[in-house]
């Protein structure tokens, strides 16, 4: 076993608008769900962060997914949990 044997990521075809807002999503969150932190703001090597700076590399289309999801208050709001994984994570 080991990431030498196995495969460590699997490929998916997004196929949907609906399915490209989840899967941006899911890696933001992934730091999040695993326990490392609360917030997807609060993992340093995430590229939420890096979305929300003023200054992001050229590679990284940093407009192109903030208005995918209008703006930046909404790109910030579909990253907020609900509010019973928030009371779970002892947020509010």
């Amino acid at each position: 076993m080991g990431s030498l044997f196995t495969r460590s990521f699997h490929r998916k075809e997004v196929q949907s608008n609906q399915q490209l807002t989840t899967v941006i999503r899911y890696i933001h969150d992934n730091p999040v769900r695993h326990g490392f932190v609360k917030h997807p703001g609060k993992w340093p090597w995430s590229s939420y962060t890096t979305l929300l700076s003023q200054s992001t590399p050229d590679w990284l289309a940093s407009d192109w997914l903030i208005q995918w999801f209008g703006n930046l208050t909404e790109f910030q709001k579909a990253h907020e949990p609900p509010v019973s994984d928030q009371e779970n994570l002892g947020i509010q």
